[in-house]
């Protein structure tokens, strides 16, 4: 992504954000299988939100950024279903970390104006670290508040209609 004069960005996560990743309890297991990336089931309110992000925001930049094993389909899958279900988003802008490595590190200078829309609060707490802003995806499973502690920051819920996704972006972001 190249940067304009205080041009904002939103990265998104793709696992447990745009698609659901828990689905199976043996995911785990299961995620190092030719297939598993290709095959999550997106969430479709997200999904769509970003379709009408994107074209209601076309001065955003709007890119990727989920981490990826070190399986051999990992990050081709990961572009593919990308390329199924939000095809404008070029692969020029999805950036794809290795796991545990913070997701700005492969990011041009990561500022405030930066967004990461992510589901898992450690990723978003490393962002907000390396200078960015966190915006937590509240998906079915992780803020049920049994294991860790609950997001305090900016929130988007996985049940919230498109529109409601796209306005609570809007409010956040100050577009």
């Amino acid at each position: 992504m190249k940067r304009g004069m205080s041009m904002k960005r939103l990265f998104i996560d793709m696992d447990g954000t745009l698609a659901c990743f828990y689905e199976d309890a043996r995911c785990l297991e299961n995620m190092w299988e030719p297939g598993f990336f290709l095959n999550l089931k997106p969430y479709p309110n997200i999904i769509e939100a970003i379709h009408l992000f994107i074209y209601y925001h076309p001065d955003v930049e709007v890119g990727i950024a989920s981490s990826v094993i070190t399986s051999p389909y990992c990050k081709e899958e990961k572009d593919r279903w990308i390329d199924l279900y939000l095809p404008e988003i070029k692969r020029e802008n999805r950036f794809f970390p290795p796991v545990g490595k913070s997701k700005a590190s492969v990011l041009n200078h990561v500022t405030k104006e930066d967004y990461l829309l992510d589901d898992y609060n450690n990723g978003l707490d490393l962002f907000i670290k390396d200078g960015g802003s966190a915006i937590k995806f509240k998906n079915d499973i992780n803020h049920l508040g049994k294991v860790g502690s609950l997001w305090q920051g900016d929130l988007i819920d996985y049940e919230q209609p498109p529109y409601a996704i796209v306005k609570e972006l809007e409010k956040i972001m100050e577009i």
